[in-house]
């Protein structure tokens, strides 16, 4: 029996969205879903970590949490919180190729490739889905099924390696003085005009682009992967 309605049910009951703040005052949002134990959130490692920066806040929703243990290897990471709802994990394992999977996810943007598909550390689960940077930390479950078998982790689009290129010489064009023209025109405004016009439309390519989604195992998360 398919009851691909209870997923969809079950994966906006274990959704939840993560907030971080950094001690450098940047901050980012991503995706997380309830664990398997009461006041647990799983997310993604590259959602509450930064380089150089370390953790000044987290929150659940509007709720106050905890970065609890966090697996920088496999991108993956647990938050202590108040939450008191638990998910069931399910065996990544018994899933074949092309198998349907259903995502979830509080997407906000689009984000190049990561370092885990580019390098893989670990297994992972290939999926065709719109992931976004948002997604990221999301559950996967298996069509027809409300256990979470992976974590969504990255997307990669080939495309998307060449707006960053872009992008990148583009923030590296300095701004011309306004005294600088040539003639009657104003060479200056016509330039820095330009590069901004540039830098609005690579962003909002990078928005429309679509590719291969990967996700990790929940069978690799250490702190429950030996329990029945």
């Amino acid at each position: 029996m398919n009851n691909t309605p209870e997923t969809a049910k079950e994966a906006l009951r274990v959704l939840r969205r993560v907030w971080v703040m950094f001690s450098d005052n940047s901050q980012k949002s991503g995706s997380g879903f309830i664990g398997p134990e009461p006041g647990t959130v799983i997310t993604c490692a590259h959602v509450v970590s930064e380089p150089g920066a370390s953790v000044s806040q987290v929150k659940v929703g509007s709720e106050p949490a905890r970065l609890q243990e966090l697996y920088s290897d496999i991108d993956l990471a647990v938050l202590e919180c108040r939450e008191r709802e638990t998910s069931q994990f399910g065996d990544a394992d018994s899933l074949a190729v092309g198998d349907a999977l259903m995502f979830a996810g509080i997407p906000a943007g689009v984000a190049g490739p990561s370092v885990l598909v580019e390098f893989p550390k670990c297994e992972l689960l290939q999926i065709n889905g719109m992931i976004n940077s948002g997604n990221s930390g999301g559950p996967v479950f298996g069509a027809g099924d409300t256990s979470v078998v992976g974590v969504v982790t990255a997307k990669f689009v080939p495309l998307l390696l060449e707006i960053d290129n872009l992008r990148d010489i583009l923030r590296n064009i300095p701004q011309f003085p306004s005294e600088v023209a040539v003639g009657q025109i104003d060479f200056s405004k016509f330039v820095n005009l330009t590069v901004r016009a540039l830098r609005s439309i690579s962003g909002s390519l990078r928005l429309v682009q679509v590719g291969t989604g990967y996700a990790i195992p929940m069978n690799l998360m250490p702190r429950w992967s030996n329990k029945e």
